[in-house]
């Protein structure tokens, strides 16, 4: 093409238009007018299916970038995790989970690698879970006659690889304090399909049938929606920080 725009130049003597190396390129300039006039308009309507086409492709293009755009945090979010904090996350996060929520857990105690022989280290480890196979109860309706109120114990439990994991809070509390975990929880696990929950290891047990259940202490839990934790303030990595409670 650039070739026929040099003859159309020294034709017209003066720089050809693209147009014009067209007309050359078809032979227009050696045929009837009307015949010149069918072969450009045929070339014109191929060069606007052309366009079409092109902008069909780059929307294509753009909307698979988008979907594996969308797609990729999920599956590269725990890499990224893992290499600043490698002992903290046991699990994928499905995207559930910060940096800020890694880092907390080094607030607690020394990052170790998990270990199941090891039922005594301090440092808590994330895991999450499929929301179908979790749930937040009260268990028990004790009255405590020095508090004077009903306590009970707040447990989470969540099965994954066909593993219960049931997370128990430090010491019962007052059924009223457990009503208002349940109501937060509800609020965080609507529509949501991932929960995550941080905790040290108490124990791993196994029953008569050779079930296991690991056995954690519940330090906090989050969805996308939101984080809630034992301890007041605990979901809140700055807060901590300004409290002088972790290391900036």
């Amino acid at each position: 093409m650039f070739r026929k725009r040099e003859i159309a130049s020294s034709h017209w003597k003066r720089t050809a238009t693209w147009d014009e190396a067209v007309y050359e390129f078809k032979g227009a300039r050696i045929v009837t007018k009307e015949r010149a006039a069918t072969l450009m308009k045929r070339f014109n309507e191929k060069l606007e299916n052309l366009k079409k086409m092109r902008k069909i492709l780059i929307l294509s293009l753009l909307f698979s970038q988008t979907i594996d755009s969308a797609a990729r945090p999920e599956k590269y979010h725990p890499q990224q995790l893992i290499s600043q904090y490698p002992y903290a996350l046991l699990t994928d996060d499905y995207g559930v989970l910060t940096e800020d929520d890694l880092k907390t857990n080094s607030c607690d105690a020394t990052p170790s690698p998990f270990s199941e022989k090891d039922t005594s280290s301090p440092y808590p480890y994330w895991q999450c879970f499929d929301l179908r196979t979790a749930n937040l109860a009260c268990e028990g309706r004790k009255y405590d006659f020095s508090e004077k109120v009903r306590v009970t114990l707040l447990v989470i439990s969540g099965i994954r690889d066909g593993v219960l994991h049931e997370y128990l809070a430090r010491r019962p509390m007052p059924l009223s304090s457990c009503r208002l975990y349940q109501k937060a929880w509800r609020k965080f696990v609507e529509n949501e399909k991932y929960l995550c929950i941080s905790g040290e290891i108490s124990s791993i047990k196994t029953d008569s049938n050779g079930r296991r259940r690991w056995v954690w202490v519940f330090d906090r839990y989050k969805t996308k929606k939101g984080c809630d934790s034992y301890f007041e303030g605990e979901c809140d990595l700055k807060k901590i920080i300004a409290n002088g409670q972790c290391e900036n």
